[in-house]
């Protein structure tokens, strides 16, 4: 991720996601991870994903207003608090059910 932001390009940031989001499941596959940290782990990553795509549209277009800044920033929070909240309500009923 860190090269693709680097690099001004998209080409090795979403690889460096996919890695990321890959090794989670692998680790929540095998037992290392608690079910219940998944959401955050799921947020985490839609917060890198989005800050990480933001990163790379402000080398790329004009410089943005402040209030279009700080309107996108509460975007991303609330996206990734409503869907780890979410996340983790789905998963807590499903150990409840279990």
């Amino acid at each position: 991720m860190a090269i693709g932001l680097l690099q001004g390009r998209g080409l090795f940031f979403p690889i460096g996601l996919v890695v990321l989001g890959s090794l989670g499941v692998l680790e929540l596959l095998h037992g290392s991870i608690a079910t219940l940290d998944a959401p955050l782990i799921g947020a985490a990553l839609l917060v890198a994903a989005e800050v990480g795509y933001w990163s790379l549209e402000f080398q790329a277009t004009v410089r943005q207003e402040e209030p279009v800044i700080r309107r996108r920033a509460g975007v991303i929070l609330g996206l990734a608090v409503a869907g780890g909240a979410l996340s983790g309500a789905a998963t807590a009923l499903v150990q409840v059910l279990r």
